[in-house]
């Protein structure tokens, strides 16, 4: 919506974060988020480029280990993160909160192998928690620490640095870029 950007900038917006979730089709359906779908023509690439074309830096959040994830899948996620000069990322192992249909679902298929983690005193953050489908838990965790030294080494943080139109549009967003990055 360019008159919501428009204002949101004039407001003193200088970024947003957005839940992208996951690039995968499939993995979006499974998480429920059917909305993805209906962006404008062009799809997510000329989504973020409305942001940027207002000057709004985006932060893009993912969610990895849905049942559609392979590793190639979230290589691509990476890529795309970067291609598109996301100002941050946030890569999110999926958790399965109990209570919640996923975390009824992954214990019915006796995937959970810690169905306590959040009173696990030996769980650490980046630790999958359950077996995904595509990975073992130590692979998943594995390619969440590759993706974030990937996103966040210089080569790809100097390549997102010249996107002049948001994250580095002015001294002061250029600051934060680099002390964020």
């Amino acid at each position: 919506d360019d008159e919501l950007l428009r204002l949101a900038r004039a407001s003193g917006c200088a970024g947003l974060l957005v839940g992208i979730e996951s690039l995968n089709p499939d993995s979006l359906s499974q998480a429920g988020k059917t909305w993805s779908s209906s962006g404008p023509a062009g799809g997510l690439s000329a989504a973020l480029a409305v942001f940027r074309s207002h000057g709004i830096a985006v932060g893009g959040s993912f969610v990895l280990g849905l049942d559609g994830d392979t590793p190639a899948s979230l290589n691509a996620t990476l890529e795309f993160a970067i291609r598109e000069r996301l100002f941050a990322t946030l890569f999110n192992l999926l958790a399965p909160y109990p209570g919640t249909r996923l975390y009824e679902r992954l214990q019915g298929e006796g995937r959970l192998h810690k169905p306590q983690w959040w009173l696990d005193p030996t769980y650490r953050y980046g630790e999958t928690v359950f077996a995904p489908r595509h990975f073992s838990p130590a692979a998943l965790s594995k390619q969440h620490d590759l993706m974030f030294r990937r996103f966040y080494g210089l080569p790809a943080v100097v390549r997102r640095f010249f996107d002049w139109r948001a994250n580095a549009r002015n001294l002061h967003q250029a600051f934060i870029y680099l002390a964020m990055n």
